[in-house]
């Protein structure tokens, strides 16, 4: 949607949008009152019964103390919960595709939850590192995970900029 904003404003003309830039995601369902309501309570009910999940799984595993942020075996715990659920998410938004607009209110929760314990299983490792390594150690981590990060993106772009050449020959 930006980069065909972003061709449409250098043109000084309209611009046609092309289908890849079509607003069929999730963010652009059209929502009541109602339905937002109930994204809400569902979204809030996913995150409660994750988090006693997360805390049953800590229990059944021997863990005697249940800090979230300085015991690792705990963290191990949640990152084998967290991060599958995070793959069968990307997994399901992949294959939907195409359908996100139609099934956007029942996936909004869960990929918002899916999102909001992906984010606590990051805290939970950075507040870890962050107490038990040097500062020297945390920037050298820092400093991967941008690099990384940044190889990542720009990975990505090139796949997605190689995707729209072919769409125009």
């Amino acid at each position: 949607m930006v980069v065909w904003l972003l061709v449409s404003l250098d043109v000084g003309h309209r611009v046609k949008k092309p289908k890849l830039f079509m607003p069929d995601g999730l963010l652009t369902a059209k929502l009541g009152v109602g339905q937002s309501f109930l994204i809400v309570i569902l979204m809030v009910s996913l995150l409660a019964i994750c988090e006693r999940i997360l805390f049953d799984l800590s229990r059944a595993f021997g863990v005697l103390n249940y800090d979230y942020f300085d015991n690792p075996q705990t963290i191990m715990v949640h990152a084998l919960f967290i991060i599958p659920v995070l793959v069968v998410s990307v997994i399901v938004n992949i294959l939907v595709g195409q359908h996100r607009q139609k099934y956007a209110v029942i996936l909004m929760p869960y990929f918002a939850t899916t999102i909001l314990l992906t984010l606590q299983l990051i805290t939970e490792i950075s507040v870890y590192f962050s107490n038990h390594h040097t500062k020297a150690e945390l920037y050298v981590v820092l400093l991967c995970i941008v690099f990384i990060a940044s190889y990542a993106i720009w990975y990505v772009q090139k796949l997605y900029h190689q995707r729209l050449k072919d769409m125009k020959v």
